[in-house]
């Protein structure tokens, strides 16, 4: 029973993992002759990385590295007898696979001239799911949030992606047929399966969406998943002091339904978030730490409005249309016609 309830745990944990990090793979071949190099040495770096992890290339020349956090990365490729080669500029996000194919040169053709294609990424391995990310330097570019700044709100760059008043309404599905995670773990309120947790957009690295196509990992939703990766420290400390204020906002007519007796209009007095992060090492390399803390103070005026007239609505509308053609021939009779309506 207890090894049945390790693996469970594991499995959790794995899946969790999976949801939060990334992956780089491809296929290293011979630049001259384009066969695939087997036993290379291929290595993967980046500040997003406790260490430097690696792999060897299969006999077909392929590799992959994966439980990547988000972030920049330069993959080196070192082979016997040929000229090392690093490829940088990288871009992982979680829950993706960045794949590409890399030439690298034998020793003995220094000096010869022939051509290989350019290492260019050929960009994220294909797939069924549907939906996007938002990075956390989009979000200090565009302000998302009218009423909050939480990730959610951030969430609606993504095609598909729509505010309501309960949650999000994803690919048309209703707010309560998705799923919300943070860091792989699910924060779902499970008594009414709407969003259970939020967090400030400065404390998060990247927010994932998927639309749909989705893998069997995430289950337990017929809409959309949102996933949101919280910032990480590394090997050099790093932080930030913020401070979002909203003094006013100007006044909005709500328009009702016609013939309503009682209804309410809200007002905003003023929004205010002030906060600091900070992460850093506490062994390089081996063990990091990050930390943030924003108190936000938001004050609304909620209206009660008793209406007891009603009065309608008209509209005047003028339509007209004609036409006219002269043909100069004794056969054939010139034509018009006109029509014209009004209400």
């Amino acid at each position: 029973m207890r090894l049945g309830t390790v693996a469970a745990v594991l499995a959790v944990a794995a899946a969790a993992r999976a949801q939060t990090a990334g992956a780089l793979g491809g296929q290293v071949v011979d630049a001259r002759s384009g066969k695939p190099v087997a036993g290379a040495v291929v290595t993967v770096s980046g500040p997003s990385l406790q260490g430097e992890p690696k792999t060897t290339t299969a006999e077909d020349g392929a590799f992959e590295i994966g439980l990547l956090p988000p972030g920049e990365y330069a993959v080196t490729v070192q082979r016997d007898g040929f000229q090392p080669l690093t490829q940088g500029g990288l871009t992982v996000h979680a829950g993706q696979t960045i794949e590409m194919r890399l030439s690298i040169v034998r020793e003995s053709n220094q000096g010869m001239a022939f051509r290989t294609a350019p290492q260019i990424p050929e960009g994220p391995a294909a797939s069924a799911e549907t939906g996007g990310v938002v990075t956390a330097g989009q979000m200090s570019l565009v302000p998302y949030g009218r009423d909050s700044r939480g990730f959610e709100e951030a969430a609606t760059a993504i095609p598909g992606v729509l505010a309501d008043p309960l949650g999000l309404r994803i690919a048309g599905a209703q707010p309560a047929e998705s799923r919300w995670t943070i860091d792989g773990a699910d924060v779902t309120d499970p008594a009414f399966n709407l969003q259970g947790t939020s967090l400030l957009q400065d404390f998060v690295q990247e927010i994932g969406v998927a639309t749909g196509g989705y893998r069997a990992e995430y289950g337990r939703s017929s809409g959309g998943i949102v996933n949101a990766v919280t910032k990480s420290g590394g090997n050099d400390f790093h932080g930030s002091i913020f401070a979002n204020w909203l003094p006013l906002e100007a006044s909005r007519k709500d328009s009702g339904s016609g013939g309503q007796v009682i209804s309410s209009r809200s007002s905003l007095h003023y929004d205010l978030d002030v906060g600091a992060e900070l992460g850093g090492p506490i062994l390089r390399d081996r063990l990091w730490f990050y930390g943030g803390f924003a108190p936000q103070v938001r004050s609304t005026n909620v209206e009660r409005v008793i209406s007891r007239t009603w009065s309608g609505s008209s509209r005047d509308c003028w339509r007209g249309a004609g036409r006219s053609r002269w043909i100069p021939n004794h056969t054939n009779s010139p034509t018009r016609a006109f029509s014209t309506s009004a209400s």
